[in-house]
Protein backbone atom coordinates (compact mmCIF):
# COMPACT_ATOMS: atom_id res chain seq x y z
CA UNK A 1 0.00 0.00 0.00
CA UNK A 2 2.31 2.34 0.88
CA UNK A 3 5.53 3.45 -1.32
CA UNK A 4 8.96 2.21 -0.12
CA UNK A 5 10.73 4.82 -0.64
CA UNK A 6 12.99 5.52 2.13
CA UNK A 7 12.21 3.28 4.19
CA UNK A 8 15.05 3.49 6.86
CA UNK A 9 14.89 7.14 6.93
CA UNK A 10 10.98 7.21 7.71
CA UNK A 11 11.30 4.38 10.32
CA UNK A 12 14.25 6.28 12.02
CA UNK A 13 11.68 9.13 12.08
CA UNK A 14 8.88 7.34 13.23
CA UNK A 15 10.83 5.94 16.06
CA UNK A 16 11.88 9.69 16.72
CA UNK A 17 8.24 10.72 17.22
CA UNK A 18 6.61 7.98 18.80
CA UNK A 19 9.20 8.12 21.28
CA UNK A 20 8.54 11.93 21.80
CA UNK A 21 4.81 11.00 21.67
CA UNK A 22 5.01 8.76 24.11
CA UNK A 23 6.98 10.60 26.91
CA UNK A 24 4.33 13.50 25.98
CA UNK A 25 1.26 11.15 26.79
CA UNK A 26 2.38 9.91 29.42
CA UNK A 27 3.49 13.45 31.42
CA UNK A 28 0.54 14.84 30.52
CA UNK A 29 -2.35 12.36 31.37
CA UNK A 30 -3.42 12.24 34.58
CA UNK A 31 -7.22 10.25 34.57
CA UNK A 32 -8.11 6.79 36.04
CA UNK A 33 -7.74 3.59 33.84
CA UNK A 34 -11.41 2.80 32.66
CA UNK A 35 -11.44 -1.15 32.70
CA UNK A 36 -14.65 -1.66 30.50
CA UNK A 37 -13.79 -1.07 26.39
CA UNK A 38 -16.97 0.35 24.89
CA UNK A 39 -18.19 -0.90 21.86
CA UNK A 40 -17.52 1.69 19.50
CA UNK A 41 -14.13 1.62 20.70
CA UNK A 42 -11.17 -0.12 18.46
CA UNK A 43 -9.77 -3.20 20.69
CA UNK A 44 -6.11 -2.96 21.46
CA UNK A 45 -4.59 -5.20 19.03
CA UNK A 46 -6.83 -3.56 16.15
CA UNK A 47 -6.35 0.08 17.44
CA UNK A 48 -2.28 -0.97 17.61
CA UNK A 49 -2.77 -2.17 13.70
CA UNK A 50 -4.24 1.30 12.71
CA UNK A 51 -1.61 3.53 14.58
CA UNK A 52 1.19 0.95 13.23
CA UNK A 53 -0.34 1.97 9.42
CA UNK A 54 -1.08 5.91 10.54
CA UNK A 55 2.38 6.35 11.81
CA UNK A 56 3.82 4.79 8.08
CA UNK A 57 1.21 7.12 6.84
CA UNK A 58 2.83 9.64 8.73
CA UNK A 59 6.17 9.07 8.45
CA UNK A 60 5.65 8.62 4.36
CA UNK A 61 4.08 12.15 4.31
CA UNK A 62 6.79 13.72 6.26
CA UNK A 63 9.45 12.56 4.07
CA UNK A 64 7.38 13.26 0.56
CA UNK A 65 6.84 17.01 1.67
CA UNK A 66 10.33 17.01 2.90
CA UNK A 67 11.34 16.25 -0.53
CA UNK A 68 9.06 18.70 -1.96
CA UNK A 69 6.98 15.93 -3.54
CA UNK A 70 3.11 16.41 -3.81
CA UNK A 71 1.12 13.82 -1.90
CA UNK A 72 -2.76 14.02 -1.08
CA UNK A 73 -2.85 13.21 2.36
CA UNK A 74 -6.46 12.48 2.86
CA UNK A 75 -6.36 9.57 0.51
CA UNK A 76 -3.07 8.21 2.18
CA UNK A 77 -5.26 8.37 5.50
CA UNK A 78 -8.72 7.34 3.88
CA UNK A 79 -6.73 4.02 2.26
CA UNK A 80 -5.27 3.39 5.99
CA UNK A 81 -8.64 3.82 7.65
CA UNK A 82 -10.34 1.43 4.81
CA UNK A 83 -7.81 -0.92 4.41
CA UNK A 84 -8.50 -1.51 8.74
CA UNK A 85 -12.42 -1.45 8.18
CA UNK A 86 -12.46 2.02 10.94
CA UNK A 87 -13.02 5.44 10.50
CA UNK A 88 -10.84 8.65 11.16
CA UNK A 89 -13.54 9.35 13.80
CA UNK A 90 -13.50 5.84 15.41
CA UNK A 91 -9.44 6.03 15.26
CA UNK A 92 -9.42 9.34 17.28
CA UNK A 93 -12.42 8.41 19.54
CA UNK A 94 -10.04 4.92 19.98
CA UNK A 95 -6.80 7.28 20.84
CA UNK A 96 -8.53 9.57 23.15
CA UNK A 97 -10.32 6.74 25.19
CA UNK A 98 -6.64 4.91 25.46
CA UNK A 99 -5.07 8.05 26.04
CA UNK A 100 -6.96 8.28 29.61
CA UNK A 101 -4.31 5.85 30.80
CA UNK A 102 -1.05 6.95 31.18
CA UNK A 103 0.39 3.67 31.76
CA UNK A 104 -1.54 1.78 29.25
CA UNK A 105 -1.03 4.42 26.39
CA UNK A 106 2.59 3.67 26.59
CA UNK A 107 2.44 0.41 26.71
CA UNK A 108 0.04 0.82 23.59
CA UNK A 109 2.73 2.95 21.88
CA UNK A 110 5.55 0.20 22.86
CA UNK A 111 3.63 -1.94 21.05
CA UNK A 112 3.36 0.17 18.01
CA UNK A 113 7.18 1.02 18.05
CA UNK A 114 7.96 -2.94 18.48
CA UNK A 115 5.79 -3.47 14.97
CA UNK A 116 7.38 -1.00 13.51
CA UNK A 117 10.42 -2.15 14.47
CA UNK A 118 9.46 -5.83 13.10
CA UNK A 119 8.84 -4.27 10.09
CA UNK A 120 12.14 -2.69 9.79
CA UNK A 121 13.70 -5.59 10.52
CA UNK A 122 11.71 -7.94 8.05
CA UNK A 123 12.03 -5.01 4.92
CA UNK A 124 15.99 -5.40 5.65
CA UNK A 125 16.11 -9.00 5.06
Amino acid sequence: MLLRVGFSFMMKLMLKYLLFLTVTLALFSCEEKDEHVPEEILGRDKMIEVMVDVEMAQALIRFKLSRHDTINQNIIFKEVYEEHNTSEEEFNNSLAFYCKDPKGVEGLYIDVINKLSEKEAKNQQ
